[in-house]
């Protein structure tokens, strides 16, 4: 069988070159492999920190699951424009749903009611 087109006749039906393979010329054919699939590469890298973990996940998640909106509207340029740790760590808390479950339509949600003002230019998106 073509071992390209994973035809199952003698002859390709695709219309290539690739048949049974003749032992005498072209040696043994070698049966198709199932493709390994796709590694996800994100477009970003997290720098060494206490974040690394989780935005090293976050990006991942932009490229794998792009209809997540927490991770969709996640901003490297906003997180480190936050003043402090304790801020950016209460942003990933409201990001926490989505990077957990990166199967998520939302994925964020404000910890408490002050968030929405905490974090504007995040949750007005």
């Amino acid at each position: 069988s073509c071992v390209v087109h994973n035809c199952f006749t003698d002859h390709c039906t695709m219309g290539c070159a690739n048949s049974k393979a003749d032992a005498t010329t072209q040696g043994p054919v070698k049966p198709a492999t199932k493709a390994e699939p796709a590694k996800v590469i994100p477009l970003e890298v997290a720098p060494e920190g206490p974040f690394k973990t989780d935005l090293d996940k976050l990006y991942a998640i932009k490229v794998s699951h792009p209809n997540n909106l927490a991770v969709k509207h996640f901003s490297t340029e906003y997180f480190n424009s936050l003043p402090s740790d304790e801020d950016r760590t209460a942003l990933i808390q409201c990001v926490k749903s989505g990077i957990e479950n990166a199967d998520s339509g939302m994925g964020c949600y404000a910890m408490q009611p002050a968030d929405y003002d905490r974090f504007k230019p995040f949750f007005s998106k």
